[in-house]
């Protein structure tokens, strides 16, 4: 008897499961960009800049950057209020920001 309510409890709870196994979760639109998955695209996107105090910083491939740092196959050779610009064996490559500065520092 016992043993008889124990098989019907697992065949419902197998039955109330299985519309689940295969449903995929939507994805959620608030999560976080991935930066993993910018590592296996060769294209490079500036995503911001920041400039005061004598350092000049900015964010590549949700990497931050530095002048001189190696991005990929390119080193940062300069970097401006709206640009960087980058050096590699395909020669230079200027990264433009899009978005306008939303504050500006100034030393």
């Amino acid at each position: 008897m016992m043993n008889m309510r124990l098989i019907r409890l697992v065949f419902i709870a197998m039955i109330g499961i299985t519309p689940l196994i295969g449903y995929a979760m939507p994805v959620d639109p608030t999560r976080p960009f991935d930066i993993s998955s910018s590592r296996h695209d060769s294209r490079l996107a500036l995503s911001a800049i920041m400039i005061g105090s004598g350092k000049r910083i900015a964010v590549i491939n949700g990497r931050i950057v530095h002048i001189g740092d190696q991005v990929g196959f390119a080193k940062v050779v300069s970097i401006e209020p709206n640009q960087v610009q980058l050096i590699s064996s395909q020669g230079m490559e200027t990264l433009t920001l899009l978005v306008n500065p939303l504050r500006k520092v100034y030393p």
